[in-house]
């Protein structure tokens, strides 16, 4: 018979503990080491470390493990709320423009939720959030395309290669 094969690229904690309860289901159906690591996409040191698991601890050597490392500073819907605070816009903060900074960020969760992340923290839990870097922009609001068309087709051609790349490829005498 046909064995379901399991290949995700990544696996969640979840899933990683439904691999290995397959891959005992395997084992106890009397399936090959072959088959079973190929099913699975596991090497066959792996299935012998199950095994040993399994004779030593029962059943509970399967289970997943809790991540480790420190707790989340924001709960789900400290989250959630610093998301729609977001949203609203830094003007509805009090600040002069809509333009949020790391540093304005921190400020507006230290405020609302009494936890002050440093400054290179916040980026990365903007990004668990879904939210992405944005690069303003630094033209001039008063910025005339046809005037500096008409400076490139006019003055530009004029210049020496000096005056354009910075440095002097002129003849010298």
């Amino acid at each position: 018979r046909m064995l379901r094969v399991w290949r995700p690229n990544t696996l969640t904690r979840q899933q990683l503990e439904e691999r290995r309860r397959y891959g005992k289901e395997l084992l106890e159906a009397g399936h090959s080491t072959a088959e079973i690591t190929q099913a699975l996409g596991i090497p066959a040191s792996t299935l012998r470390n199950w095994r040993q698991k399994l004779r030593l601890h029962g059943q509970d050597a399967l289970r997943a493990t809790v991540g480790g490392g420190r707790p989340a500073r924001l709960n789900e819907a400290q989250r959630h709320h610093l998301r729609e605070l977001l949203h609203q816009g830094a003007t509805a903060h009090g600040y002069d423009d809509d333009t949020w900074t790391i540093l304005r960020v921190r400020e507006v969760i230290g405020q609302t939720f009494a936890v002050w992340y440093h400054r290179d923290h916040v980026g990365d839990l903007l990004k668990r959030m879904g939210f992405s870097y944005q690069k303003s922009e630094t033209r001039a609001l008063e910025r005339d395309k046809k005037r500096i068309r008409t400076w490139m087709d006019t003055t530009l051609p004029g210049l020496g290669e000096k005056d354009r790349a910075g440095q002097d490829r002129g003849v010298r005498g």
